[in-house]
């Protein structure tokens, strides 16, 4: 009869352990990917070289999709997720793929910075000339004297090593340029302790 070695590991352990590598070397490259992009873009708007498509874009319809597509991430983080639509016949002036882009970029940022059991509510409101998205977090909050700095390139607030792994420092910068880009703004307010709420403004579609 064959000797089987028991401490050889086994065929399922095997299998899980490959698996579980290889979802960490996706989970790298597109952290990688996700560098190399906002370096371009930066670049790409210091240099006045960033091309805009300006139409009417339905609000609701394109917050609830890029909420959809970040919920699985949050909710595997342990966050609770909130989507608050409106009037589907509202838009907003805007190019869709970069108001997709800073709405991502809120989200992405509300999770890394939310402890787990912690919740991010994505909703929106409209006046006569502008519609106001807002991204909502439990995380840790922004001092007071920090609030300017976080829309500075290359500024991490979390400095820790596991914090310098997730990005860059250029997400909140290049969210604030395309927004100004396209006749609007993104503001925040803040404090330690109670969480922060990032609000995105534009202009609506006349």
């Amino acid at each position: 009869r064959p000797v089987i070695d028991q401490d050889w590991p086994q065929p399922d352990a095997t299998l899980r352990n490959a698996a579980d590598t290889a979802r960490k070397i996706a989970a790298a490259v597109r952290g990688l990917n996700g560098i190399v992009t906002d370096v371009l873009s930066f670049a790409r708007l210091e240099r006045g070289r960033l091309e805009f498509d300006m139409v009417d874009v339905p609000i609701d319809e394109t917050l609830a999709a890029a909420g959809a597509h970040i919920e699985p991430q949050l909710l595997s983080r342990g966050l609770h997720y909130e989507y608050h639509g409106g009037d589907p016949a509202c838009t907003c002036r805007a190019d869709r793929d970069k108001l997709r882009q800073i709405v991502l970029n809120l989200l992405s940022n509300a999770m890394k910075f939310s402890p787990p059991d912690g919740s991010v509510t994505l909703d929106w409101s409209t006046t006569d000339e502008a519609v106001q998205i807002h991204v909502r977090d439990t995380g840790r909050g922004i001092p007071a004297d920090k609030l300017d700095l976080i829309f500075e390139p290359f500024v991490q607030l979390d400095t820790s090593f596991s914090a310098r792994l997730e990005g860059t420092g250029l997400g909140l910068a290049i969210s604030r340029e395309l927004a100004r880009a396209m006749g609007g703004d993104l503001t925040v307010d803040s404090e330690p302790g109670r969480g922060s709420t990032f609000t995105l403004v534009l202009p609506v579609a006349q």
